[in-house]
């Protein structure tokens, strides 16, 4: 609760990884505003995984409401598929 989330995305398979990092399309179930700008949390699900701290939060990017509204774009900043936390940048 004190990141405020506003929204959370679980993808799947966790681990997986991409080089160079993707970009992520998230649907905009929230109606945020076109242009909103958006922070991206990686959530550390694993004892190994080297982007997050395991059970914490690193923040690893930014992205935005698309024009049209109907998506949040997120990336390229995803290097490992794992639970996303978002929230509108402060």
């Amino acid at each position: 609760p004190e990141l405020g989330f506003e929204l959370v995305v679980a993808t799947t398979p966790v681990g997986t990884t991409f080089c160079p990092p993707a970009a992520l399309s998230v649907t905009n179930d929230l109606a945020w505003a076109p242009g909103t700008a958006v922070e991206v949390f990686v959530h550390g699900v694993k004892l190994e995984q080297v982007h997050a701290p395991y059970g914490g939060w690193e923040l690893v990017g930014e992205g935005a409401v698309s024009s049209d509204g109907a998506n949040i774009e997120l990336g390229p900043h995803i290097a490992v598929l794992s639970v996303f936390g978002l929230r509108k940048k402060p």
